[in-house]
């Protein structure tokens, strides 16, 4: 969970960062979507399911929880390596981790006025793009958990 905080946080410096952003949401939006294809690939149906339901439930965290709970023990081992291996997004030397700092570099000098404005029209963005839902699914989350 706290790897969503910092997915979060990392959008969140790109937000805070010109009035442009705003207008870049489509560019902003299909970079981080393709930092995630990869981990996206890796990740099982199962996984993603569990992912986008927390996404869009009220609570996340015990969202997450809950379903996590009612696995086999077979199923929570492969579920839990694979939402383990989210923390690669904070290790600048993985793939996810260079993917996210190259994007945030690259958009440094964007910025916005409302952060929460700007990181819902993201989502949105990528959620019209049927192949970011999983990246939608993880900022949603870190974004309601930032909230909280």
């Amino acid at each position: 969970m706290r790897n969503l905080f910092l997915l979060a946080g990392l959008f969140a410096l790109i937000a805070t960062g010109c009035q442009s952003a705003d207008k870049q949401v489509p560019e902003i939006a299909s970079d981080f979507c393709a930092c995630f294809t990869d981990m996206e690939k890796n990740m099982s149906t199962q996984t993603k399911d569990i992912m986008h339901k927390a996404a869009v439930s009220n609570d996340p965290e015990n969202s997450m929880k809950g379903d996590v709970e009612a696995l086999t023990d077979e199923e929570k081992m492969k579920v839990g390596t694979e939402m383990m291996s989210l923390g690669s997004m904070q290790d600048k030397d993985s793939e996810v981790g260079r993917c996210m700092e190259d994007v945030a570099k690259k958009y440094d000098k964007a910025k916005t006025f409302n952060e929460k404005k700007f990181m819902e029209k993201l989502i949105k963005e990528l959620e019209g793009k049927p192949a970011c839902r999983f990246t939608a699914d993880l900022m949603r989350i870190g974004l309601k958990t930032q909230e909280k």
